[in-house]
């Protein structure tokens, strides 16, 4: 599983070129008549923090779900509940090896994980019960952040970042739909606290599913 931490920690990482593109665009026109508005690249790194989180969850339940085929992770009720086909069955049936039925299965998952996005703490949730049979996960998943926040505080953190995540994606971060359309204000501190943020929830589930 350490690949999926390794690929969400090189996502974030890789934002720092971006950051210093912004920065030093903006400190070539401080003090200029026309300062050049750099906020959309803090709105893409807002949005590519948010992506990395989803992959990671994509990416760590699918290496657990095979653990699980393969014997070597515990299954769960979540997991003895996924649903495949009688063509799924079949192409496993005709395999020749326990490599290609692993590879079968492994695309199954990322097939029906396609359509869904993991970003909330519902659906964060919801995909780790295919790996993690914990009742209360966003207790845990708290307690591993620090032991001074509340599993409430962690949900509402994160949802806030995804509902501004969409807000940028779905509506270019303009919510009023009447003149004058003006996107809302963002600054690097609401970009950098996101990222640490998500970084430490990353973390937590890490240690908890690992």
């Amino acid at each position: 599983m350490r690949i999926a931490l390794d690929l969400f920690n090189a996502s974030i990482n890789s934002l720092q070129a971006i950051e210093l593109i912004r920065s030093f665009v903006e400190d070539q026109t401080r003090g200029k008549a026309e300062l050049l508005d750099c906020s959309d690249l803090l709105r893409w790194q807002l949005v590519q923090v948010v992506s990395a989180l989803d992959k990671f969850i994509h990416d760590i339940v699918r290496i657990g779900m095979i653990e699980s085929y393969k014997g070597t992770r515990a299954m769960t009720k979540k997991y003895k509940d996924f649903k495949v086909g009688l063509d799924f069955l079949n192409a496993v049936e005709t395999a020749s090896t326990q490599v290609e039925k692993i590879r079968l299965f492994e695309q199954k998952i990322a097939y029906q994980f396609s359509y869904q996005s993991f970003q909330t703490p519902e659906t964060i949730g919801d995909a780790l019960s295919y790996i993690w049979d914990e009742s209360h996960k966003w207790n845990t998943i708290s307690q591993g952040i620090t032991p001074t926040i509340s599993e409430a505080d962690v949900k509402t953190q994160l949802k806030n970042i995804s509902v501004r995540r969409n807000q940028i994606v779905h509506l270019v971060d303009c919510p009023s739909f009447l003149p004058p359309f003006a996107k809302q204000s963002i600054i690097c501190e609401d970009v950098g606290q996101s990222a640490d943020f998500i970084k430490k929830v990353v973390a937590s589930i890490y240690q908890c599913v690992c």
